[in-house]
């Protein structure tokens, strides 16, 4: 719900859950965020999916091989120094 200045409140809808297809998805690719807006350390996401332009899902790309534990600690660290670094005390 979201309350207005003049003290009205009005609902709105971010994800249309009883009819998916009205949603927009969207894909993007290397998305960087820098120091600059906020975050700890330069990053790049592999994948990210949004959802009416919402980010809902980040998907973290390893080579053959390299153990899945890896892009777990990497998300780990997005998380701390990253998505959140300048909120964080």
């Amino acid at each position: 719900m979201l309350k207005r200045d003049n003290g009205e409140s009005k609902n709105i809808t971010l994800i249309d859950k009883k009819n998916i297809h009205n949603n927009i998805l969207q894909v993007i690719n290397q998305y960087a965020v820098s120091t600059g807006e906020g975050a700890a350390h330069d990053n790049r996401y592999d994948v990210t999916i949004l959802v009416n332009g919402l980010p809902m899902i980040h998907v973290e790309l390893k080579r053959r091989g390299v153990p899945i534990r890896e892009a777990f600690n990497q998300i780990d660290r997005y998380q701390r120094d990253s998505f959140w670094a300048a909120n964080n005390p």
